[in-house]
């Protein structure tokens, strides 16, 4: 019964060791750019069209342009928390700003300068 028991602990604790194991292999995992790049991109979206046709707006329709305003700065809000979520669930380690930077202008053209800036300050303060 002894001997039982002694191997029912040890299985445990070899189990419980695996799992943390595992853990630590995807949180000292080296960042994808190219996947973060992408769900950024992914993110900034409603921002990236929103941007668009306010410059179009801008031109055309100043009162069209003024009225969207707020919506603007909503869906950039969103557009951050959406970022700023996507980091979370891929890596715990922080990404260099550099390497994500030229990630996101690769795979996110026509995101506005002050989008990107915005990224940027998330990711150092993470």
């Amino acid at each position: 019964m002894r001997y039982f028991l002694s191997t029912i602990i040890f299985l445990a604790i070899l189990t419980i060791s695996s799992c943390t194991s595992e853990g630590n292999e995807n949180s000292n995992k080296r960042v994808d750019y190219n996947y973060l790049g992408n769900a950024f991109c992914k993110c900034a979206q409603p921002t990236i069209q929103m941007n668009q046709e306010l410059r179009l707006l801008q031109k055309t329709d100043k009162q069209a342009f003024l009225s969207k305003m707020k919506e603007a700065g909503e869906k950039a809000k969103e557009s951050i928390s959406c970022c700023k979520e996507s980091m979370k669930n891929h890596t715990s380690a922080i990404p260099n700003p550099n390497d994500l930077r030229k990630a996101l202008k690769k795979e996110c053209e026509g995101i506005p300068a002050q989008m990107l800036d915005e990224i940027m300050r998330i990711v150092d303060q993470e």
